[in-house]
C-alpha cells in the first residue's frame, strides 16, 4: 500500500499523518482487509498510526509499518490511490515492474491527475461533470499497466464501457458503529469539509425554530456520535466519490439531504434512506418538508441504518478483496520494458548519489581542515612567542614610518632652503 506524501523515487517508510479524508481512511481499511486475507502487506507513506491500530485490532489483522524506504520490484503488488496531482508520484510503481493497482476513490480527474496531458485541478464547484471519468482516462491508466479497482459501481461501469476492466470491491468497516444517542438537533452540517460553506448557506435559511448544529473536526468516532444526535445531515456535494459522509450519516440514523448531481454516490437515494434536492436553492425547502413529516423521517432513518451498515459488511468486503487479488493480472506486454527503464534510472540515481556523497565528504574534509588550521592559529596566537613577535613587528612598523616621515621633512626643508 503506497500513500505518498512527497515525490521521490523510492517508496517511503511509514510516516505519521492525520487521517483527514474519507479516501485516506478507505485506503487504511483496504490495507487491513488485505492483511485479513492472510497476505503480508506493508503500508508506506502517510499513515494514521492510531486509526490503523483501531482498525487492525477490530479485524484481528495488522499491516506492517516499515521503517526504511525501498524500491518496488517485480515480485510486489503495489496499490496506490488515484487522487495524486503530480504525475511523478506514479513513476516509482510504473517503472518498477511490480503488479500495480490504481484504487479509484473519486471520478478520475476530479482531484488527481487523470493520466492525460494538459490537466490542471479545478474546484469541485466549477469542474464540468463531463470533464471527469472520461474514457481516455481509463485507457491511459490501463496502457501504463495499472489494474483498476473502485468502490463506485457507476465508475466501474464507465471504465468497462471504455473497454477497460475495473474491479468493484465496495467498502468495509471492521469497527462496530457506536449506538446512536438521543436526538439533540434537527439539522447538522460539517464544519470542515469542501462543501461546508454551501451547507452553512442552507442552514442559515431554515426557520429559527430548527435546531441546527455544526459538527466540529474530530476523530471518526466523535464525528459519528455527533451524526447520531441529529435527525438530518445537510451535505450539498455537487460531485465526489461514493460519499463516505453520506454513508456514515445513514449508518448513525441521520437522514442525508444531498444534491442530485453526483452520479457516483452510493445509497444516497430514497431506497438508501436519503433525500435528493434538485438544487442548492431548493435545499432549505426540502429539509423543512422532511422535518415536518416525522413518519417519513422515521422510515428513511430506519432504511438508511439498515442499508448503510450492510454496505460496509466487513466479511463480505474482505471476501471481495481476496477474490480481486487472487485474479490473474491482465496482460501487460510493456511491463518488462518499463522495468528495464526503471532499473537503468535506478543505476544512474545510485551513481549520482555516490558522486554527491563523495563531494559532500570532500567538502566536510575541507571544512575540518579549515577548522583544524583555525584552532592551531588560535593556539599559536595564545603563546608568549606570538605576543613578543607581534610587539616586535608593531614597533618595527612604527620605526619605519618614523624614518620615512623624517626623510620627507628633510627634503621639504632642503627645497625651501
Amino acid at each position: 500500500m503506497w500513500l505518498p506524501t512527497q515525490v521521490e523515487w523510492r517508496l517511503q517508510s511509514a510516516v505519521s499523518r492525520v487521517c483527514d479524508s474519507g479516501g485516506i481512511r478507505t485506503m487504511h481499511e483496504l490495507a487491513v482487509a488485505i492483511a485479513a486475507t492472510g497476505r503480508r502487506v506493508e503500508i508506506r507513506g502517510g499513515v494514521d498510526f492510531g486509526e490503523l491500530e483501531l482498525l487492525g485490532a477490530a479485524a484481528g489483522a495488522m499491516p506492517e509499518l516499515p521503517t526504511r524506504p525501498r524500491r518496488a520490484g517485480p515480485d510486489d503488488v503495489v496499490l496506490v490511490p488515484e487522487g495524486l496531482a503530480d504525475p511523478l508520484s506514479f513513476a516509482p510503481t510504473v517503472l518498477s515492474g511490480a503488479r500495480q493497482i490504481l484504487v479509484l476513490l473519486a471520478p478520475t480527474g476530479l482531484f488527481g491527475w487523470p493520466f492525460v496531458d494538459g490537466w490542471s485541478p479545478m474546484p469541485p464547484l466549477a469542474v464540468p461533470i463531463d470533464a471527469v471519468a472520461r474514457p481516455d482516462h481509463f485507457r491511459a491508466m490501463s496502457a501504463l499497466g495499472f489494474e483498476l479497482w473502485t468502490h463506485m459501481p457507476r465508475l466501474a461501469e464507465e471504465a468497462k464501457a471504455a473497454g477497460v476492466d475495473c474491479t468493484y470491491i465496495g467498502n468495509g468497516r471492521p469497527l462496530a458503529y457506536p449506538p446512536p444517542l438521543p436526538k439533540a438537533y434537527d439539522v447538522a452540517t460539517l464544519a470542515q469539509n469542501r462543501w461546508a460553506e454551501l451547507a452553512r448557506s442552507v442552514s442559515t435559511k431554515l426557520d429559527p425554530t430548527v435546531r441546527c448544529h455544526e459538527i466540529a473536526p474530530g476523530s471518526n468516532e466523535e464525528v459519528l456520535r455527533a451524526m447520531g444526535q441529529t435527525r438530518v445531515l445537510v451535505h450539498p456535494s455537487r460531485i465526489e466519490g461514493h460519499s463516505r459522509i453520506g454513508q456514515e450519516a445513514r449508518a448513525m440514523g441521520a437522514v442525508p439531504v444531498v444534491l442530485d448531481s453526483n452520479p457516483y454516490a452510493v445509497g444516497l437515494d430514497d431506497a438508501g434512506g436519503a433525500v435528493l434536492a434538485p438544487s442548492l436553492e431548493e435545499m432549505p425547502r426540502v429539509v423543512t418538508d422532511l422535518l415536518r413529516d416525522p413518519e417519513r423521517l422515521r422510515r428513511l432513518r430506519e432504511r438508511g441504518m439498515k442499508t448503510a451498515r450492510a454496505q460496509v459488511d466487513w466479511d463480505e468486503y474482505v471476501g471481495r478483496v481476496d477474490v480481486a487479488l487472487a485474479r490473474p493480472p491482465s496482460a501487460d506486454p510493456a511491463r518488462g520494458a518499463r522495468r528495464a527503464i526503471g532499473e537503468r534510472l535506478t543505476q544512474r540515481e545510485d551513481l549520482l548519489r555516490k558522486e554527491i556523497t563523495v563531494r559532500i565528504e570532500e567538502s566536510e574534509r575541507l571544512h575540518e581542515d579549515h577548522e583544524t588550521l583555525r584552532q592551531k592559529l588560535h593556539q599559536l596566537q595564545s603563546t608568549r612567542a606570538w605576543r613578543v613577535a607581534r610587539v616586535y613587528w608593531l614597533a618595527r612598523d612604527r620605526i619605519r614610518l618614523a624614518v620615512v616621515g623624517a626623510r620627507r621633512l628633510r627634503r621639504r626643508d632642503a627645497d625651501h632652503g
